[in-house]
């Protein structure tokens, strides 16, 4: 089975310096990630890992929770790890564009001159991790939020890179667009604070292969696709999950079914302990029939977005 990897090859709010590592990385092959201050970590254990990654993330009081440093942890070990010749990678710009998608080439390596030769004399960070890839240039915008804001994501199978190529076709598919946008916002939201969203309950689900549950892909017999799990979760105290599904553009309907189909799955490939959250905006008199059926497994919360310009930062 292929296996895709989305990376990003540096922060695109710096343009300039954005195309030149782009530019570097098409020229000489290479597709690179930063975490420059923990160091050449490629030999050391996951556990040691977990520990450097929360050292450091101490440097950054505002995301220190357990959650942020799993995040990181899998990341990093995803790059030097998991990733293996003959994957593919999907180069991204920002969360809307799909540069290239290569084929990986070699193992990871970590290479602090190169990283400073990428970027140039752009006065940067370098990022010093590497892999080797054969790109294949797509320059392809989507319509909407696509990607996720994680600097790695993935493994995805072959099934997700042909819904991404489909969606280039149907991107009118959703008469919402405005409300799918916010709505891909959320669930980044979501994974990166689940700490406080859920009080340090719940943590973001990550597999035995490292993944990440976040759009999450489930299989059954046969290998055959089920779909992909918007936020896998996973409760500390219990050991249980929480399948948690955003109503974007679909009927009550189906939104009900999608979460009780993936509740199915990890009853039967995960543990019998499993809820199911729809998170919405408003309410749906629908929903709450459907969902009034199978209360004791699935709730439904409500969330706003709220922005205010101030003439002075508010108290």
């Amino acid at each position: 089975m292929t296996r895709y990897w989305v990376i990003a090859p540096y922060d695109s709010r710096n343009w300039r310096v954005f195309n030149h590592v782009w530019n570097y990385d098409l020229e000489h092959g290479t597709i690179a990630v930063g975490w420059t201050s923990l160091g050449d970590i490629g030999d050391i254990e996951k556990d040691n890992l977990w520990e450097r990654v929360a050292e450091w993330r101490e440097d950054y009081p505002d995301s220190v929770g357990q959650n942020a440093v799993s995040l990181d942890t899998n990341m990093i070990w995803n790059f030097h790890h998991n990733i293996k010749p003959g994957d593919k990678i999907l180069a991204r710009k920002g969360r809307m564009i799909l540069l290239a998608v290569g084929t990986v080439v070699g193992e990871a390596y970590f290479d602090l001159e190169k990283g400073k030769e990428r970027v140039g004399d752009h006065g940067v960070i370098p990022y010093p991790r590497f892999i080797d890839v054969e790109w294949k240039e797509l320059n392809i915008e989507f319509g909407s939020i696509t990607f996720a804001m994680n600097t790695i994501t993935g493994f995805f199978d072959e099934d997700y890179y042909q819904n991404l190529m489909q969606d280039i076709q149907e991107d009118e598919r959703t008469s919402d667009i405005v409300g799918f946008r916010l709505e891909k916002h959320l669930e980044d939201f979501v994974v990166t604070n689940m700490d406080m969203i859920f009080n340090g309950e719940y943590e973001v689900f990550i597999d035995d292969d490292g993944r990440i549950g976040q759009q999450y892909p489930i299989y059954g017999e046969s290998s055959r696709p089920i779909g992909h799990i918007d936020i896998l979760a996973k409760r500390g105290e219990d050991e249980s999950y929480l399948v948690i599904e955003l109503k974007k553009g679909q009927s009550p309907d189906e939104t009900v079914g999608q979460v009780l189909r993936y509740m199915g799955w990890v009853r039967e490939n995960l543990d019998d302990n499993v809820k199911g959250l729809i998170l919405c905006t408003e309410r749906d008199e629908r929903m709450d029939h459907a969902v009034s059926v199978v209360s004791d497994l699935v709730s439904i919360k409500y969330y706003e977005v709220s922005f205010t310009l101030h003439d002075e930062p508010p108290d």
